[in-house]
């Protein structure tokens, strides 16, 4: 498709007044166009990242260390724990979703055809959400018991997600209830705040947390934090919860199979939510030091608390004592008495923290040039990431990748920008040990207490098309890169080995009948 072709799509008043309330240029789309049909590069695996090759783990006595570094040296720093809560429940409630739609044809429909309904009366005293599910259902004048017995199942689904009751079926997932106590029940935002306050310890005992939600949704959930964050505060904690949602600049065009730009009814392009990579710009705006990073639905029942906790500060104390070993380098590189002792000590830095050996890229650089090189390649944002043995979850993993200069470095890397029809490609992704939880903390300023500007530090060239539906139409969308892959991808990485009992995501709402989720 030509420029000019795609120019015409734009120039309508109805199409530019879309994008200016939007806030994206028109150079914007073009580009979103152009890459469409150019498609994205896949990723070059060189390798996977093991235990002692881009992986670190630690024995006990090390992590003890690096938790009292934490506890100590964490003084004065603004620590932030952020949330992408965006998610809906939908994908938790697909199955049961479906199965309502054919009670709703059929009352007495073939319980074969029932699995998940049948799964979920089964265990309904499991759920935290029973509780209010049989409340609901006797203001209804319905006995939950009786409905069971009868193997009448279109109230209880009707109940639990219909949009004029609990409504699960589209609610974000993290006002869904997750875990229960007793007579009481917490849903996933709740949790994250007893989470924050084990581990985030601010000097005038503030505990910030911050959400990104969905705008409708969002006066709802500052209630539910606001209501549920005085439980646990006390003379000495405080928690401040901030929220944002997903900036509609950062919406991405829909494309037909041509690559034509889709319009709908009022002659407006289609557009659709950028994915995860799209928080970049939120977390750029985190008034904070370091960063934590965490899902909505990867949070565990209290009785793990301390683990987890002590693993959270684990990783804080990684990337401090990172943190000051870079700005020291810095700040000797800013110096103007380097030698070889100084240029000697940051190569051993590389190959002990980052498993990097820079002899052969630094052979012919003079003095000056190895300044400048060490120099650029230090100062930048740097995270550490939490990794688990892979156990089969779907999702991506720590990888070696050659970059386009022929340089290796470690990425989180998911399936879809993997060649799979290379063999060698396919060998490498296949032979993966361990597994991104998205459990991560980040340094995002330098070493003057400035903040980086992270968009400069994005892989525009990581990003992702899929195939999507579009009222019966295949359409194509297209994902930003990913904010823990291609977002991050010129940070400084780190990745150490944390517990699987550490991560335990609620991808379907059967997930919460595992033990890491069961409170009581």
């Amino acid at each position: 498709m030509e420029e000019r072709e795609i120019l015409k799509v734009a120039e309508t008043d109805v199409v530019q007044d879309q994008l200016k309330k939007k806030g994206i240029a028109n150079s914007k789309v073009i580009s979103q166009i152009k890459r469409f049909i150019e498609g994205f590069p896949f990723m070059e695996l060189s390798r996977v990242c093991t235990i002692g090759d881009g992986i670190h783990m630690f024995g006990q006595r090390r992590k003890d260390e690096l938790i009292k570094r934490y506890l100590n040296l964490h003084t004065g720093i603004r620590t932030v724990k952020f949330v992408p809560a965006s998610g809906a429940a939908s994908r938790m409630f697909r199955d049961l979703v479906s199965e309502y739609n054919l009670l709703k044809q059929n009352k007495k429909a073939d319980l074969k055809k029932l699995p998940a309904t049948l799964e979920l009366v089964k265990n309904l005293e499991k759920f935290a959400f029973s509780q209010i599910l049989e409340k609901n259902l006797k203001e209804q004048g319905h006995d939950i018991g009786e409905l069971v017995s009868d193997r009448d199942y279109l109230p209880i689904l009707s109940t639990l997600l219909d949009e004029n009751r609990m409504n699960y079926s589209n609610i974000p997932k993290g006002l869904v209830q997750f875990h229960r106590y007793g007579s009481r029940s917490r849903t996933a935002f709740e949790e994250h705040l007893v989470e924050a306050i084990s581990y985030l310890f601010a000097d005038d005992g503030s505990v910030s947390v911050h959400f990104t939600v969905p705008e409708q949704f969002i006066k709802e959930i500052k209630n539910v934090v606001d209501r549920n964050k005085e439980k646990y505060e006390t003379e000495k904690i405080k928690i401040t919860a901030g929220y944002s949602v997903q900036k509609e600049s950062t919406d991405t065009i829909a494309v037909d199979k041509d690559n034509y730009p889709v319009v709908d009814n009022e002659g407006k392009l289609v557009f659709r939510p950028g994915g995860h990579g799209a928080l970049l710009e939120n977390l750029n705006e985190m008034e904070a030091d370091i960063v934590f990073i965490k899902n909505i639905d990867n949070i565990l029942v209290e009785k793990y608390l301390d683990t987890v906790s002590r693993y959270k500060m684990m990783l804080g104390g990684f990337l401090l004592e990172i943190q000051q070993k870079v700005f020291n380098f810095i700040r000797r590189l800013e110096d103007q008495n380097h030698d070889e002792d100084l240029f000697s000590d940051i190569k051993k830095f590389l190959k002990h923290y980052l498993f990097t050996d820079m002899d052969q890229l630094l052979k012919d650089k003079t003095g000056e040039e190895k300044v400048s090189f060490f120099y650029n390649f230090l100062n930048r944002p740097i995270r550490v990431c939490g990794v688990v043995k892979n156990e089969g979850e779907p999702g991506g993993g720590p990888f070696w990748v050659k970059g386009d200069n022929g340089f290796e470095t470690p990425q989180i890397v998911e399936s879809a920008q993997v060649n799979m029809d290379d063999q060698k490609q396919l060998s490498i992704w296949e032979s993966s040990t361990h597994f991104n939880p998205v459990d991560i903390v980040c340094g995002i300023k330098d070493h003057k207490g400035n903040k980086f500007d992270l968009m400069s530090f994005v892989d525009t060239k990581a990003g992702i098309i899929t195939n999507k539906s579009l009222e019966g139409s295949e359409i194509k969308a297209l994902e930003l890169p990913g904010l823990w892959n291609g977002s991050m991808s010129d940070w400084i990485t780190l990745f150490t080995e944390v517990p699987v009992k550490t991560f335990s995501p609620v991808k379907t709402v059967f997930d919460l009948l595992r033990e890491e989720h069961q409170g009581n």
